[in-house]
Order: structure tokens, then C-alpha cells, then sequence
């Protein structure tokens, strides 16, 4: 799925899954993913998990870009663990 959102031509693709287009202040992320064709909003932190400084789980190959990380961390969220969705 991420793959398929980075690769795509149109950048508003990623855009529309999240609600803010910047981060917020607050530490507050609404990300929107679709559950068996169904628009499901998830609310988490802004926290990622790292180590030695980078992303523990999903990375992108541009320095500083994070979108990959907060869906699959909603992702995660929706499934109740990274561990729930090691395999995909």
C-alpha cells in the first residue's frame, strides 16, 4: 500500500490521508485509512519510534519524510500492535 502511494503521480494521493497537512502543535495526528472500503479516521500521537535516531519500522529514502511512518503507525493502531502487522 505505501509502495503504491509514493509511487503515484497525483501528490494529493497522500496529502488526503491526513487531516492537517503540517504537524500540529498539539501532538495530535487524524490519519484516514481505508477499512474494508470504508473511510476510518485514526487519532494518535505524533510519536514515532526509533533507534540510533532513525525509524524503527518503516523508513523513506528522503531525509525527513515522515508519512510513511504515521500510516503505518495508524495502521499498527487499527491492528492494535506493530506486531500485529510485521508480515504486512
Amino acid at each position: 500500500m505505501l509502495g503504491a502511494a509514493a509511487n503515484h503521480k497525483d501528490p494529493k494521493v497522500i496529502h488526503n490521508l491526513f487531516y492537517d497537512k503540517e504537524l500540529s502543535s498539539v501532538g495530535a495526528i487524524l490519519v484516514s485509512l481505508r477499512v474494508n472500503g470504508i473511510e476510518t479516521w485514526i487519532l494518535m500521537d505524533d510519536y514515532l519510534p526509533t533507534r540510533y535516531n532513525k525509524p524503527s519500522f518503516v523508513h523513506s529514502a528522503e531525509e525527513g519524510e515522515v508519512w510513511p511512518c504515521f500510516i503505518e503507525k495508524a495502521w499498527a493502531k487499527l491492528h492494535g500492535s506493530y506486531a500485529r502487522i510485521e508480515s504486512g
